[in-house]
Formats: C-alpha cells, sequence, structure tokens
C-alpha cells in the first residue's frame, strides 16, 4: 500500500497556489515563493511558479492535459514541465500572410551548435532569399540562397512540401550571444525576423552528457528530455524531438498538443493549429473527451486572435460538448461562459 504525504504547505497559504499539476512518482523538492522549500511526494500539488528538483527520476503529473510526464535529475520551473498557458498573442498580425519566408528554426530558442541548420517556408514565384545574420555588433554574415540549387556551401540543400533548410556556412557563432536572423524575398522584399542564441559550452555539454545516457529506444526516456530542453531554452530540440516520435508512429494526443504548445510558444500559427487539430481529432477517437475538448480550447483562442470569432465558437462548441460526454460539467460551464462573453462581442 502507498502512503500519500501531503505538501507542507501552510493552510494559510494554500489559497494562493495556483495548481498546476501533482507528483506522480518519485520525490522532488519544491521551493515555493509564499512557504519556502519542502519536499513533496506521490499526491502533493504543483502550484505556477513553483521551482522543482528532482535528485533521481521521478514523474509528474499536469493538470492541463492530465499526462503523466518523466523528468530527469535537475532543476526545473514548473512550465518547463507541463504545458505553459499563452500569455501573449501569437505572434504579428501577419504571421499567416503566404508571402512571407516564415522562419521555421532557429525561432525564438537556444541552439547547441554555433553551425546552425536554417529552415525558412518557401513562397510561391520566389527562388532567391536573401540571409542575413546579426549580432550584439552589427551583421554577422548575408547570403543569398537559390531554392532552385541541389547544394549550399557544398551540403545538399534539404527540401520539404513548403520549406527549404540548409547548413549555415559562416564562421562559428559565438556562444551566450543573442542573433537576429533574417530572410527576405528577392522579388517582394518580404521578411521574417526572430532571435535565437548558442549555448554556452558547459550547458551544452551538460544537455549532450545527458542525451547519450539515455536509450532513446524508450519512449519515457525521450519523452524525459523535453523539459531538460526546455530547461536550456532549447525550444527547437524540443519540437524536433516530438516531430520525431510522430513521424517514427507515437501519434498519441498529448504529443500532438504538446507539439501545438511549443509552435505557439515560437510564434507559429498555422503548425500551432495543425497540431491543436490533431490532437483533438486523436482524443476524441479514443474517447479522451478531456483532451480532445482541451485542444478545441485552444484553437479558440488562436481564432479570436485572428479574429475568427465563427470559427471560434464553432470550437468551444465543441469543446462544449466534448467536456459534457466526459462528464466535466464545471469545465464546460466555463466553456459556455465564453461563448456567451464571445456572443456579445
Amino acid at each position: 500500500m502507498t502512503t500519500i504525504v501531503m505538501a507542507k504547505t501552510p493552510p494559510s497559504l494554500a489559497s494562493q497556489c495556483k495548481p498546476v499539476g501533482r507528483v506522480e512518482e518519485g520525490e522532488v523538492r519544491i521551493d515555493r515563493e509564499e512557504s519556502g522549500t519542502f519536499t513533496a511526494t506521490a499526491g502533493d500539488q504543483i502550484c505556477a511558479g513553483d521551482l522543482l528538483t528532482a535528485q533521481n527520476q521521478a514523474k509528474i503529473y499536469c493538470n492541463d492535459d492530465e499526462y503523466s510526464y518523466p523528468i530527469q535529475p535537475g532543476e526545473y520551473g514548473v512550465y518547463q514541465i507541463c504545458p505553459k498557458p499563452r500569455q501573449r498573442d501569437l505572434g504579428p498580425e501577419d504571421n499567416d500572410n503566404p508571402i512571407i519566408p516564415h522562419i521555421l528554426s532557429p525561432r525564438n530558442t537556444a541552439i547547441l551548435e554555433p553551425k546552425p541548420r536554417l529552415r525558412w517556408q518557401t513562397v510561391a514565384e520566389e527562388t532567391d532569399y536573401t540571409i542575413k545574420l546579426a549580432g550584439v555588433n552589427g551583421e554577422v554574415w548575408q547570403d543569398t540562397v537559390n531554392s532552385t540549387d541541389a547544394t549550399y556551401c557544398d551540403e545538399p540543400i534539404t527540401r520539404g512540401d513548403d520549406y527549404i533548410e540548409i547548413v549555415y556556412c559562416g564562421e562559428p557563432l559565438a556562444r551566450e550571444v543573442d542573433y537576429r536572423l533574417t530572410v527576405t524575398t528577392q522579388n517582394s522584399e518580404a521578411e521574417d525576423k526572430t532571435i535565437f542564441s548558442v549555448l554556452s559550452e558547459a550547458d551544452a555539454g551538460e544537455v549532450k552528457k545527458i542525451i547519450d545516457s539515455q536509450n532513446l529506444n524508450n519512449l519515457d526516456n525521450v519523452l524525459s528530455l523535453i523539459p531538460i530542453y526546455l530547461r536550456f531554452h532549447l525550444k527547437g530540440e524540443a519540437i524536433v524531438t516530438l516531430e520525431a516520435l510522430v513521424n517514427n508512429d507515437y501519434e498519441a494526443a498529448v504529443i500532438y498538443s504538446r507539439l501545438g504548445g511549443l509552435f505557439d510558444e515560437v510564434d507559429l500559427r498555422d503548425q500551432a493549429i495543425e497540431y491543436f487539430q490533431k490532437a483533438a481529432d486523436k482524443a476524441a477517437a479514443s474517447k479522451d473527451f478531456t483532451m480532445a475538448a482541451l485542444n478545441r480550447k485552444k484553437l479558440a483562442e488562436i481564432y479570436v486572435i485572428m479574429d475568427k470569432i465563427e470559427e471560434a465558437i464553432n470550437q468551444l462548441n465543441q469543446a462544449y460538448n466534448l467536456y459534457l460526454n466526459g462528464g466535466k460539467t464545471q469545465e464546460a460551464q466555463e466553456v459556455k461562459e465564453l461563448l456567451e462573453q464571445l456572443s456579445n462581442q
């Protein structure tokens, strides 16, 4: 019989906690602003703002997507483990403008190596793209890439249905420096910009050591890398890792949902919509009505940002019915109130 040890949170402070999840397995040390540092075990609540330290492997259950995420030993912010709620809009209004060569990676992320792969969306009737990199002291590199070429800098150009990818071939980038990447089309001169940085050698070495120690044929081990990537702001690595799972037939709704959230964080609206939609469909097919409803709500948030109110209402209506099917009457009532607010706009 398992003994549940409740977190040592003073009752007078419990009301200040915004619950995010709980410890599912193992033991973690929690540093909480209102109540100091204490040890939490299975069943103990985790709150927004908590800093978690695991000495050994553990599992954290997240309320948002009702999933238990494995974590490796280390220190984590709670939203490096659990999906992060949106606190801002999804980038500029022209996020889904088809004439803009949207940068896919690296985008609003840190990277491991000083020779990054650069990926951006191709634009109809455009073949040449100007690529610029600028650091704190100004421009450090510029070149033009022809998307019809087979190679760039003696390396094959990687192509997808709507993107190309090259290997940066300038001088190795400095670590711990913010760089601005700009991609511009030659004909229309439409452009996209983003920021990224290269991890310090020590941090990159730590991440690589953790990766090398894992059996990556084990799903839990792969998923446990996601909080580590996010701890080091390696959102791009987290996305690549989850996309690899999808490509290898690990098509769980929670993986699609997490991908949607990560694309949301790096300001790629189309990709966020695609993966939230897949998560909702996959969850509904397996009768996980709560997960399906959650992703319908996330889609509605995006459509509100896009000023597509009718589509947002459609998504919320589906979320309402899904919550009812799953017996989640309180959540259904909250969605109903959102529907009323949108209908009155």
